[in-house]
Parts: structure tokens; C-alpha cells; sequence
């Protein structure tokens, strides 16, 4: 081996040592729910996810010098609320009754992550979001909650009847 294969060696193994220490930072446990969420997300927008964290990433990497305690510039912490899909509301066509039951289920469990991770303020964030709507936009709320509860009933029913 010559002086120079063995710098290069000695490089490789240098680079090969810091993706190992950059690795094992991430606990396993954070690797492997990564790994979740990124399998379970849509393939198509796969790219897009990773090119956006990409970017985060690199733009919070440039900025940590420049954010010095003198410094005129600081990147904030991340946002814990932010999306990374783009809500769209208004005129859809109609759905189809077999589209409609994953939707539910999709929002109803939406609605239970969001309580359970939010649960020791969820009470008065709700309150203070409801105080904001309109008397006309409460009342829909109401009347959908207790369709819900109607709902909801009829299936406890059914299966104490299949029960007996």
C-alpha cells in the first residue's frame, strides 16, 4: 500500500466514522418511527416530504452560526403545528357512499390524535375557538355532534342485539 491509498483509507474510514456517530445520535426508536411514517405515506409524495426536510434542514444548518448571541439573525425552533399539505376547501363533486366511510373514519381518528396530543390545553383551546365562531356555525357544529351521538347509539344498540 502506498502513503496515498493509505490517506484515502484513512479518509474513508474518517467519513465512514462520522455517518456511524451521525446515526447513532437518532435514537432507535426515533429511526424506526421515521421509517413508519415514511412508509405509510403516499409513494407519490414521498420526494416532495423529503425534499422540503432536505431544505429545512440545510437552511437551519447555514443559519446556527449566524444566530450567535449578538447576532441580528435567529431561526426559530420548528414549528410543531406546521403542514406539509395544503388544505383545500370548497365545491367538490359528490362522493360516492364507499368513499365516504374511510373519510369518516380518517377524520374521526384525526380528531382523536389531535385531542390526545394536545390534551391538558384542549379544553380551553376549544372553548376559545368556538367563542370565535359565528351562533349559526355553533349550531351546525351542534346539530352534526348529536347526528354523531344518534349515529354512534344505533351501533351500540345493534351490537347489544347481535350480543343477545
Amino acid at each position: 500500500m502506498t502513503p496515498t491509498d493509505l490517506e484515502t483509507l484513512s479518509a474513508l474510514l474518517r467519513a465512514a466514522s462520522a455517518v456511524v456517530d451521525q446515526v447513532s445520535i437518532l435514537s432507535d426508536a426515533l429511526l424506526e418511527r421515521m421509517a413508519r411514517v415514511f412508509s405509510r405515506m403516499p409513494p407519490e409524495d414521498r420526494e416532495a416530504i423529503l425534499a422540503i426536510l432536505e431544505r429545512e434542514v440545510e437552511q437551519r444548518v447555514l443559519a446556527r452560526p449566524l444566530a450567535g448571541p449578538d447576532a441580528n439573525f435567529a431561526l426559530g425552533r420548528p414549528n410543531p403545528n406546521a403542514r406539509l399539505y395544503t388544505r383545500v376547501s370548497g365545491p367538490r363533486p359528490a362522493h360516492e357512499p364507499r368513499e365516504l366511510m374511510p373519510a369518516g373514519i380518517r377524520a374521526a381518528r384525526m380528531m382523536l390524535l389531535e385531542r390526545a396530543r394536545l390534551d391538558a390545553h384542549w379544553e380551553t383551546a376549544t372553548l376559545e375557538a368556538f367563542r370565535v365562531l359565528p351562533a349559526d356555525e355553533r349550531a351546525a357544529i351542534t346539530k352534526h355532534h348529536r347526528d354523531m351521538l344518534v349515529l354512534l347509539e344505533r351501533i351500540e344498540t345493534e351490537g347489544a342485539a347481535k350480543a343477545s
